[in-house]
């Protein structure tokens, strides 16, 4: 983005603003007030750790698309793009373009708490 001319970017390592915690957030959007939002964070943690902690991937993701999305209409953001993972999307699927072709059939059980949350962003 800095390579095609954008000159303010705010940026956070996870360490300098936790999304999963909603008064951090609203801090975060009532101080900086962006106008574009591109939610690319989430939990991750590999296939292991999906299968060991599934209901906090799911639950740490949702308060983090939450938080965001709900600061975002709140704080007048004129634009957020939600970008979600292809873990999210079966693997057998060969059109990705369309919303039913995201979750049809049965998923593998390493992702499954975690296409379900990418589903409901």
């Amino acid at each position: 983005m800095r390579a095609d001319g954008a000159k303010h970017l705010l940026l956070r390592t996870r360490k300098e603003l936790d999304l999963r915690r909603q008064a951090d957030v609203e801090r975060f959007f009532a101080e900086h007030r962006p106008q574009y939002v591109f939610l690319a964070a989430a939990k991750v943690g590999g296939i292991e750790a999906n299968r060991s902690h599934p209901a906090q991937f799911l639950r740490d993701n949702l308060q983090i698309q939450t938080n965001i999305i709900d600061a975002a209409q709140r704080f007048g953001t004129r634009k957020l793009l939600f970008l979600g993972s292809s873990a999210s999307i079966r693997a057998s699927r060969r059109s990705r373009s369309r919303r039913t072709a995201c979750l049809p059939g049965r998923s593998s059980p390493p992702t499954s708490g975690t296409r379900l949350q990418k589903s409901r962003g």
